[in-house]
C-alpha cells in the first residue's frame, strides 16, 4: 500500500477531509504549521521536514496553485515530479475522471496548428463542449469520432461519427486517447500510420495502481517522439509519429543564475552557474573563475553573471535564467513546458531575441523601484548615480532612460535568448556605466535588499537600451517559483 504525505490543509482539504484514505497518509505539510500540531493523528510539518519522512507520493491538496506548488517542490525540496500527484488520488470515490482544464489540448492545438483530429471513444468531450467551437476556439478545426454519441446535440460537436476504427480510413493532424488499455496499445501502430500527433492521457489512479508510468512510457517511445507533461487531472503524452530527427538545431546555451542550492535544469541546453561567492558546487560554473567582477553581486545581482557570461563564453546562441524562473515554450505554464532546445532555435530563426513576457504597472517604473525599497534615502542616492553615470558614458540614451521610468511597462528580470552579436553589443554598453555606478554608490549603512538598488535599475536596462533597436523581440511567459 502507498504512502502518501498531503500537501496543503486549506479549502479543498477541508471539503474533502472525511473523504481522504486515512490509512495511507504519513504526514500533512503545509506552511503554516502550529507547532505539535496533529489532524487525524497524523502530524503537520513544514515542507523543510518532508525528507525525513518515508513515503510514496505527495498528494496536492490545491487546484488552483497545484503547479505552483509542484514546482516549488521539486525545485526547492528536491522531490521527483514522478511523486507528486493530485488531491483525487487519495480520496476515496470517484474524483479520479478527467475534471475541466483543456488549456493544454486546445495549446497543442494552437500551437500545431491543427485542421483534422480523431476523437478515440468520445468519453471525455461530451462532457464539457456541445460544439466543436466551444473546444477548439477555430471553426476551420474538423473533430471525428470513433465511438458513439449517446445524445443527438453531440452531432455539433463531430463531423463523421465511426463505430469502430475500422470503418475509420481518414489521415488526421491529430488523434486524442483519453485512456491506456491493451486495446489502444495494439492499436498505436495503426494510428501512427494516420496521424502526425497522438495526445494520449491517463488519469493517475490508472499509472499509480498499475505502476503503469515507466511501462507505457517504453512502449509508446517506439512509434515516435514523446513527451510527458503532468497536471492536476493525471498524466498526459504527446507522440510525434514523425519528428525531424535530420533537423540540426541551434546550440542554445541558457546560463542558470544561483547563489544557492536549488534544484536546476542542469542539461546540455541549461548550464548552472554560480554567482557570490557563498554557494559552489564542482559540477557548475562559478563566477569566481575567469574574469569577473564577483564583488559586485550583492549590487547587482545577476548582472555580474551577465559579465561573467560576456567575457568568458564565445557561444553563439546564448541566455540567462534565473534558478528559479525559466521560459517556457509558449503560453502552456507547466514545467514540462519550460523551453527547450527545439523550440529555442524554431524561435530564433524568426525572431532576433526572446525575453520574458513585459509587465505592465498600475504605476510607473520608477514608484514600483521606490516603493519596493526599504530605504528611501538609498533610493535617491541610486536614482541620482544612474542619471550621472548615463549622462557621463551613454548621453544618447538618457532620453531613453527617462521615458522608460516614467512609463509603466518593461521586460522583466534580465531574462532573454539572443545571438552572441546582439548580445555582446548590450552588454558593451551596459557595463560601460553599470560597473561604475555601483562601485560609486555606498551601500554600508543600508539593509541587504535595498543595497541592489543598481541592480534593480539594471534589470530595467534591457528595456532602456531596446527602446533604441530595431530588433524583432518574441515576448515567452516563464515561471516566478
Amino acid at each position: 500500500m502507498e504512502k502518501y504525505i498531503i500537501y496543503g490543509k486549506g479549502a479543498i482539504f477541508k471539503r474533502f477531509e472525511s473523504e481522504i484514505l486515512w490509512n495511507q497518509v504519513v504526514a500533512i505539510a503545509d506552511k503554516n504549521v502550529i507547532k505539535g500540531e496533529k489532524i487525524h493523528n497524523i502530524p503537520v510539518i513544514s515542507p523543510d521536514n518532508i525528507h525525513q519522512f518515508d513515503y510514496d507520493y505527495i498528494s496536492i491538496f490545491s487546484s488552483k496553485f497545484f503547479d505552483e506548488i509542484k514546482i516549488e517542490l521539486v525545485r526547492k525540496y528536491f522531490v521527483s515530479e514522478l511523486n507528486i500527484v493530485s488531491w483525487k488520488v487519495l480520496l476515496n470515490g470517484c474524483q479520479d475522471e478527467f475534471c475541466g482544464n483543456f488549456f493544454l489540448w486546445q495549446n497543442f492545438i494552437s500551437e500545431k496548428k491543427i485542421r483534422k483530429i480523431l476523437d478515440i471513444g468520445g468519453s471525455i468531450l461530451p462532457k464539457f463542449y456541445f460544439s466543436k467551437e466551444q473546444f477548439t476556439e477555430n471553426e476551420e478545426v474538423d473533430i471525428d469520432l470513433v465511438g458513439n454519441v449517446s445524445y443527438p446535440i453531440y452531432k455539433r460537436l463531430y463531423g463523421n461519427i465511426y463505430h469502430t476504427i475500422k470503418y475509420c480510413e481518414a489521415v488526421y493532424d491529430l488523434i486524442l486517447v483519453w485512456s491506456w488499455s491493451h486495446e489502444i496499445e495494439s492499436m498505436l501502430s495503426e494510428l501512427c500510420g494516420r496521424t502526425r500527433y497522438i495526445l494520449l492521457y491517463v488519469n493517475y489512479k490508472t499509472v499509480l495502481m498499475k505502476n503503469k508510468i515507466c511501462e507505457i512510457e517504453s512502449i509508446i517511445k517506439r512509434y515516435g517522439q514523446i513527451h510527458r507533461y503532468m497536471d492536476i487531472n493525471g498524466i498526459i503524452w504527446s507522440m510525434d509519429t514523425r519528428p525531424d530527427n535530420k533537423r540540426k538545431y541551434k546550440d542554445v546555451k541558457l546560463y542558470v543564475v544561483t547563489h544557492k542550492e536549488y534544484n536546476i535544469l542542469n542539461n546540455q541546453m541549461y548550464v548552472p552557474i554560480c554567482v557570490g561567492g557563498n554557494y559552489s558546487k564542482k559540477e557548475f560554473l562559478n563566477e569566481l573563475c575567469g574574469e569577473n567582477i564577483s564583488y559586485l553581486n550583492n549590487k547587482i545581482n545577476e548582472c555580474t553573471a551577465l559579465f561573467w557570461i560576456w567575457k568568458n563564453t564565445s557561444d553563439e546562441y546564448i541566455g540567462l535564467n534565473h534558478y528559479r524562473r525559466y521560459f517556457y515554450n509558449d503560453n502552456l505554464e507547466n514545467m514540462d513546458n519550460y523551453l527547450n532546445q527545439e523550440n529555442a532555435s524554431l524561435l530564433l530563426d524568426s525572431y532576433d531575441l526572446l525575453m520574458a513576457k513585459s509587465e505592465i504597472l498600475p504605476y510607473s517604473v520608477l514608484c514600483q523601484i521606490k516603493n519596493s525599497i526599504p530605504d528611501s534615502g538609498i533610493f535617491e542616492k541610486g536614482l541620482d548615480i544612474i542619471r550621472y553615470v548615463m549622462h557621463k558614458n551613454q548621453p544618447d540614451f538618457v532620453d531613453a532612460f527617462e521615458r522608460v521610468i516614467a512609463g509603466n511597462k518593461f521586460y522583466q528580470c534580465n531574462m532573454f535568448v539572443t545571438r552572441r552579436e546582439i548580445f555582446d553589443k548590450y552588454c558593451e554598453w551596459l557595463f560601460s556605466f553599470l560597473i561604475e555606478a555601483a562601485e560609486t554608490i555606498d551601500i554600508s549603512e543600508c539593509d541587504t535588499y535595498s543595497a541592489r538598488i543598481i541592480g534593480f535599475f539594471a534589470e530595467r536596462m534591457w528595456t532602456v537600451w531596446l527602446l533604441r533597436q530595431e530588433y524583432r523581440i518574441k515576448e515567452l511567459p516563464f515561471s516566478r517559483n
